[in-house]
């Protein structure tokens, strides 16, 4: 979605149990504004760049308050996924009539099933809790689809703490 505006349909709602153990959900259609990256799998240097680009200009997309739920939209093309690479998104929810910044996109990320788990620790453990939840998609009667997947940072996001957490959404469909 290239326009102007930009409506959402994203509602709040916490899912993720208390168990740490992945499970398959269904989650509404959302939309996202804010900056894309391509680069490397696993680049948490370009992703932490991103960020940092973003959250400085955050305040365009929730005017007059501040950001209090953000996204971290992933995907990958086969021949991405092939060589290596994915895009990754680092965006706020979109607002009913929000004009889209300069230099920022509006993408609507389709609803449907997920698997879902909450990385609980410190963020140099964020890959190991993709590895727990890709490994689990592998074993479970599921497999991961083409769909955007994300990760949701809320008020539970304390990036220097033990106690950060992170829930990660992955689409999936019945192997």
């Amino acid at each position: 979605m290239n326009s102007k505006s930009c409506v959402s349909n994203w509602k709040r709602s916490r899912v993720i149990p208390d168990a740490q153990q992945p499970v398959v959900v269904e989650r509404k259609p959302i939309t996202v504004v804010g900056m894309c990256w391509t680069g490397k799998m696993g680049d948490s240097t370009g992703i932490g760049e991103l960020w940092n680009t973003f959250m400085a200009r955050a305040e365009e997309v929730t005017p007059g308050a501040a950001v209090k739920e953000a996204y971290g939209v992933f995907s990958a093309t086969p021949e991405q996924a092939a060589a290596g690479m994915m895009h990754y998104m680092a965006g706020a929810p979109g607002h009913p009539g929000i004009a889209v910044p300069e230099g920022m996109v509006c993408k609507d990320i389709p609803g449907g099933s997920f698997v879902t788990y909450t990385h609980k620790g410190g963020m140099d453990g964020l890959q190991d809790s993709f590895r727990t939840l890709y490994g689990w998609i592998a074993s479970s009667g599921y497999t991961a689809e083409g769909r955007p997947g994300y990760e949701l940072y809320d008020e539970r996001f304390k990036p220097t703490s033990q106690e950060n957490e992170i829930d990660l959404f992955v689409p999936v469909k019945p192997a």
